[in-house]
């Protein structure tokens, strides 16, 4: 099973859970009361945007791929039932476009992430499903949080791909890069410690594969 074919099923999956949770409002405590009474949004603002944010893309994706293959738009309506067609005729879709996958290296030899059009939507289809799982009536993902910026007022780079989307769970101390398809020499996802030195006492950060920055 291809990739994108995977991230369809995987998002189903998690669209129906979402779906189950816009009527439901969060129990969020507060500090202090509403200043009137109904003046809260009712049902689930959150799980409602995720679900829509979803659809609408959806629809997108596929009509993207249908022009390429048939030459043709196919308006479809706006019904669950309508989003589940428009996602399982993705991979089939996908499959009649010819795409080359790329394996693009930096300076260092390190593989950049494959940005072909098959691989950019998986990871589209990726990023709404984990919209839903950092969902907080779901909540079954360890939340993660950009680092701050340094003395030159950017955050630190991944050293992979030289991107800034290297995220932190406080929860844990660990460094994650996110940017879609970065791998270190290992072919694994990087991932370092939030560590302190203790040469000079200040945060750094040690990667699986050993290097400190």
């Amino acid at each position: 099973m291809s990739g994108l074919a995977e991230a369809c099923q995987e998002l189903a999956s998690w669209l129906a859970i979402a779906e189950t949770l816009v009527a439901v409002a969060d129990i969020q405590p507060s500090a202090r009361p509403a200043s009137r009474p109904g003046t809260r949004q009712p049902g689930n603002p959150a799980a409602l945007n995720a679900v829509m944010d979803a659809h609408e893309g959806i629809r997108r994706l596929e009509a993207s791929f249908r022009v390429q293959v048939t030459g043709t738009r196919m308006a479809r309506g706006g019904s669950d039932a309508n989003t589940l067609t428009a996602l399982g005729a993705l991979p089939d879709l996908a499959s009649a476009v010819p795409v080359q996958h790329q394996d693009v290296r930096n300076d260092q030899g390190r593989r950049k992430p494959c940005r072909c059009q098959h691989c950019d939507a998986a990871h589209t289809l990726v990023r709404w499903a984990l919209a839903i799982q950092q969902l907080p009536a779901v909540d079954t993902v360890t939340r993660w949080i950009p680092i701050r910026p340094g003395p030159d007022g950017l955050p630190p780079q991944c050293p992979w791909c030289q991107t800034f989307s290297l995220r932190l769970s406080t929860e844990y101390g660990q460094v994650r890069c996110f940017f879609p398809g970065c791998t270190d020499e290992d072919g694994n996802r990087p991932e370092a410690r939030l560590e302190i030195s203790t040469l000079s006492g200040q945060p750094v950060l040690a990667w699986t594969s050993g290097l400190v920055q």
